[in-house]
């Protein structure tokens, strides 16, 4: 797995010995002893970030430009959703068209997202170096294309992702988390 910093602590006295167990660091040294220290691990839910946002009420076309960050919750169908920034999405959501994460943006969304119909089929883009963030269902009536370096991660034990088209991964695109995968897609 990678390594992650999520703090630093300073602890007196050399440290001869480092073990973990469960949330727990236990750090021999020689002239303090033993410390143990209980870590806080940041949660990767997107709940908290949920609470209190301002309901949607723009165009059915929602797009977010490089630098920006917007974050709704409610219920919304669009036409197409484009970001070039930072995106958050709380509650259900649906795309008649496209929607594109372009190059090095973020796309969050918790609740459900689903795209397109059976009828009338569409595209998920996940552009070069790209994040698209999933807490919840996420369905796709069209093909799923991650580019080079693009991320699709499934956030807590629940997701579920249901692809009825074709799924496009280059090389070094990820498809990271714990998901159930209707189709067989991933």
């Amino acid at each position: 797995g990678e390594l992650s910093i999520f703090g630093v602590i300073d602890i007196d006295g050399s440290v001869n010995y480092v073990t973990t167990k469960d949330d727990y660091v236990f750090a021999a040294t020689g002239t303090e002893g033993l410390q143990i220290i209980k870590l806080n691990r940041p949660t990767t839910s997107l709940e908290s970030k949920c609470t209190g946002l301002e309901w949607y009420r723009g165009s059915s076309n929602l797009t977010v430009n490089k630098g920006e960050i917007a974050q709704y919750t409610g219920y919304t169908r669009f036409n197409s959703v484009t970001t070039s920034g930072e995106l958050l999405l709380c509650g259900s959501w649906s795309t008649r068209y496209n929607t594109i994460v372009e190059e090095a943006a973020l796309l969050e969304m918790r609740g459900s997202y689903y795209m397109a119909t059976n009828s009338s089929r569409s595209s998920l883009t996940i552009k070069k170096d790209a994040t698209f963030r999933v807490e919840g269902n996420l369905y796709v009536y069209g093909n799923v294309i991650l580019e080079e370096g693009a991320t699709l991660e499934f956030l807590g034990e629940d997701s579920v992702v249901n692809v009825f088209g074709t799924v496009t991964k280059a090389p070094t695109a990820k498809v990271i988390g714990t998901y159930r995968d209707v189709r067989n897609k991933f």
